[in-house]
């Protein structure tokens, strides 16, 4: 059976309005379009009036001005548990971010939370050590930024119970718990 991404679009939204309905709080927001490009800011601001329901906005990294779109667009009650996603950018990620604050007028507590990498531990991509160290380079140039939020690392519930060196890196425990592919 082959579905239409608007049909696809439309059940998820369907869910998310249900899930809401039984407190779920967070939601993980993509800039893409189908076709990978960056979307807008008038596409960021018609999706996250979608979203209005979530507490929380995950975002992965901070390409296609992503950060500026979403502190432009959610509602004032919505935070931000903001990723960066690339080890070799993580002050140019904060820059970017400190830049959107800046550019819209939002400030650091409109942030919940900030991540540092994704599942890297469990892809093999760093080692529990490579990971502590980004958190640590990460902490202190947000601190420097004036952020004094909770920064953590995220890698699967697998990764951590496999790892637990990961458990003392964070401010708190975020992990990806994914229920079919973790057995």
């Amino acid at each position: 059976m082959k579905f239409s991404t608007a049909s696809i679009a439309l059940t998820t939204l369907a869910l998310i309005k249900q899930a809401s309905a039984y407190s779920a709080l967070g939601v993980s927001y993509s800039p893409y379009t189908d076709d990978g490009n960056c979307k807008t800011s008038d596409e960021v601001a018609s999706d996250l009036a979608q979203l209005t329901d979530f507490t929380y906005i995950r975002l992965y990294g901070v390409d296609c001005s992503q950060v500026e779109y979403v502190l432009n667009a959610k509602a004032s009650s919505q935070k931000i548990f903001q990723g960066i996603y690339f080890m070799d950018q993580i002050e140019a990620g904060i820059e970017t971010i400190s830049d959107a604050i800046s550019t819209t007028g939002a400030s650091w507590d409109d942030f919940v939370t900030i991540s540092i990498g994704n599942e890297l531990v469990n892809s093999g991509s760093a080692t529990v050590e490579q990971v502590s160290s980004y958190v640590s380079t990460a902490r202190t140039a947000l601190t420097s930024a004036g952020y004094t939020g909770d920064v953590v690392s995220v890698d699967t519930f697998i990764a951590v119970i496999d790892n637990p060196g990961l458990c003392s890196i964070s401010d708190y425990m975020a992990v990806n718990a994914h229920a079919y592919f973790d057995y």
